[in-house]
């Protein structure tokens, strides 16, 4: 009877010819064991799947096969990359086509809906102004606690003409004692005497309340540069919380603070920082393709204010003109024109173009 030899397990076989550890798809036929640069013509099987073995791991992982409908660069005409003399204050064409490029891809992306599940953190708290508090819009982005941009809603004051349905709890009484305590602190308070003859007269020594707590109240919330908080940037959850309506509301929000910065240029209170050309940025890219004529208006406000904050940034170059509007502590130049050429080039308002260039030509 024919001795069953035992399997041998596959720990126990050598692999000489091959440094890596035995996985499926490994050598099974025996190579030869030749130099790295063996050049010669295989004179048998062993040689042969050396040659082939050497020159599979020479190749790449990954291989990229030629796209039929690939187009070339487009190369930008010489005209376009030289700028005009006259018109050396206005950007290139081939920037402005570049850009425009750049921005439309940008609209694309933050368009398409993500296949990730983006669980909010916030849940159902509120996490920006509601859509008509301008004010409070300008405390958000300033970076004010959520005390200042979210207040608590009023409550309605309760009458107490009428006491015989009961006493009112003992907290209702402490509030409205403290209400009234607030609104005579303002009141000027009178004192009355018995006079020598026997009548009743006012004293002269009237208690009333200082000046100067009422002076320095109002200045503790007149804001100035030392109370300003760092500014709030736009984020993503914040991105996805914004729609369509409320860009074009925001923005055109920024088109009134933008005049208003324009009125009153001494003013720090009513600066437009970078973080504000950033959120200008990203609600036009929030903005969609057709729009009404009454928000397109709101739109062509927005460009024309960056346009005059140029303008004036190069009136004031100008040795005895003061400078109010100096890019070093507000918006940059270059956030101006990105407002101002999204404007006009996304939504196709050509002439703001021939209105930029007369009023630069004049200034």
């Amino acid at each position: 009877m024919a001795s069953v030899g035992l399997k041998r397990k596959w720990k126990d076989t050598e692999y000489d010819s091959d440094d890596d550890e035995p996985t499926f798809g490994k050598q099974i036929l025996p190579v030869a064991n030749l130099p790295m640069n063996f050049d010669r013509e295989p004179e048998d099987g062993l040689q042969y799947l050396f040659t082939v073995r050497r020159d599979a791991r020479r190749l790449p992982h990954v291989t990229r096969v030629t796209n039929p409908y690939e187009l070339p660069e487009p190369v930008p005409p010489l005209d376009l990359v030289q700028s005009d003399s006259s018109h050396s204050n206005l950007p290139s064409e081939l920037w402005r086509s570049t850009f425009l490029t750049h921005f439309r891809n940008f609209r694309k992306n933050i368009a398409q809906p993500t296949i990730h599940v983006h669980i909010d953190p916030h849940g159902s708290r509120k996490v920006m102004p509601d859509k008509k508090e301008r004010d409070l819009w300008w405390s958000f982005l300033a970076g004010s606690p959520e005390s200042d941009w979210n207040p608590p809603k009023k409550t309605k004051k309760i009458s107490t003409k009428n006491r015989s349905y009961g006493h009112m709890p003992a907290l209702c009484d402490e509030l409205e004692v403290e209400t009234n305590d607030q609104r005579n602190i303002h009141e000027t308070h009178e004192t009355w005497r018995i006079n020598s003859e026997g009548d009743v007269e006012l004293a002269e020594d009237n208690l009333a309340v200082p000046t100067e707590s009422r002076n320095t109240s109002s200045l503790l919330t007149r804001p100035g540069p030392e109370q300003l908080c760092k500014p709030r940037e736009i984020t993503p959850l914040l991105l996805r919380k914004i729609d369509h309506n409320l860009s074009l509301h925001l923005l055109m929000y920024f088109a009134h603070w933008m005049n208003i910065h324009l009125q009153h240029p001494a003013e720090p209170t009513f600066t437009i920082l970078e973080s504000h050309a950033r959120w200008m940025f990203v609600l036009l890219a929030k903005v969609e393709d057709f729009i009404s004529a009454d928000d397109m208006s709101q739109l062509r406000s927005l460009a024309r204010a960056c346009l005059e904050l140029l303008v004036r940034r190069l009136k004031a170059e100008k040795p005895g003109v003061p400078d109010y509007v100096s890019s070093r502590i507000g918006m940059a130049d270059a956030s101006c024109w990105i407002i101002f050429t999204a404007v006009s080039g996304i939504w196709g308002q050509s002439d703001l173009w021939r209105d930029a260039e007369k009023l630069l030509a004049s200034a």
